[in-house]
């Protein structure tokens, strides 16, 4: 912690329909460093609490199945060996971004998992074609 502030490294924060991270309370600093924001309308309410000084990740995380509640991540993710480098894998390598990653991780495989489908969030009806004059 901080004094009147927060920290967060190494968290994977996806998938919010407002903001990541939202501050309802005054902060002198927050310190966010070595996160992953995937999948979110806005990181932040409030930018000019934030330091930004460091590395931030807005990449798909490339987790094995997260609709399966599978945070592993797969070979090639960005976020492998790209957390804080003062934090390090129980393996000793650099810490990963997520769940899995730090001292308390867990040591895995990674494997090479084939593109998954995209999912359709949202279709609009095609334009009508033109018409050719004659």
């Amino acid at each position: 912690m901080v004094s009147g502030g927060c920290q967060s490294r190494n968290n994977v924060i996806m998938n919010s329909s407002e903001y990541a991270i939202y501050v309802d309370q005054p902060l002198d600093t927050a310190i966010i460093n070595y996160n992953s924001f995937s999948h979110n309308n806005w990181i932040t309410n409030n930018p000019s609490l934030y330091d930004f000084d460091t590395i931030y990740y807005t990449a798909d995380p490339m987790f094995e199945n997260p609709d399966s509640n599978n945070y592993l991540l797969q070979m090639f993710s960005p976020l492998i060996d790209a957390g804080d480098p003062n934090i390090l894998d129980v393996d000793g390598s650099r810490s990963d971004v997520g769940l899995y990653g730090g001292p308390y991780g867990q040591s895995y495989q990674y494997k090479d998992l084939p593109p998954k489908k995209p999912k359709v969030t949202h279709a609009s009806p095609a334009p009508p074609l033109p018409t050719r004059k004659k």
